[in-house]
């Protein structure tokens, strides 16, 4: 989980400089933290999406974005422990071949395409040689949110904020 904490003792040295009250500094810090934190559940979401072929918003939704409050000045990205995995159904339409199934780019041998009688279509893999039981394929997406959290963070992500904080006080600067 990605987490942006910021010390309060550096912000009460701001509003000197600048000629702002305190809480607009707060207020520019906080807008900042939850932009910069929008922008690491993006930029991680695309860079799993294109590493696993896989559409954005699946990727994206997989992410879980803490913002940022007033009492509170951090936000955190972390992996949703619900949608860690994504089902081979959600992919594309799945295509039943010889070897087994093709959904998108995604190819899974000795899986089959299977309609249950609650009417919902999944593709399926027998876990034995017996007809039961049977177990739906996925997508697991917890490595590569990973790998990719870490070196989102080490391309600039403070940076980001920063220069998103720098942002917000002239904004608020020409406001007042």
């Amino acid at each position: 989980m990605i987490e942006l904490h910021i010390n309060a003792d550096d912000l009460r040295q701001v509003p000197h400089f600048l000629g702002l009250q305190k809480r607009d500094v707060e207020r520019a810090m906080l807008r900042a933290i939850n932009k910069t934190a929008r922008w690491l559940r993006t930029r991680i979401a695309r860079e799993v999406a294109t590493e696993l072929n896989v559409k954005f918003g699946l990727a994206r939704n997989s992410l879980q974005l803490r913002v940022a409050s007033r009492h509170r000045l951090d936000a955190s990205v972390g992996l949703n422990p619900k949608a860690s995995r994504i089902k081979a159904v959600n992919l594309g339409r799945p295509k039943q071949n010889k070897a087994g199934v093709r959904v998108g780019r995604h190819s899974f041998r000795g899986a089959f395409i299977a309609t249950m009688p609650s009417g919902y279509t999944g593709v399926f893999r027998r876990k034995g040689k017996a007809r039961l039981p049977i177990r739906e394929m996925h997508v697991s997406l917890t490595t590569a949110m990973a790998d990719a959290m870490e070196s989102i963070t080490d391309q600039g992500g403070m940076a980001y904020l920063q220069k998103t904080f720098a942002h917000e006080l002239q904004f608020i600067g020409a406001k007042h």
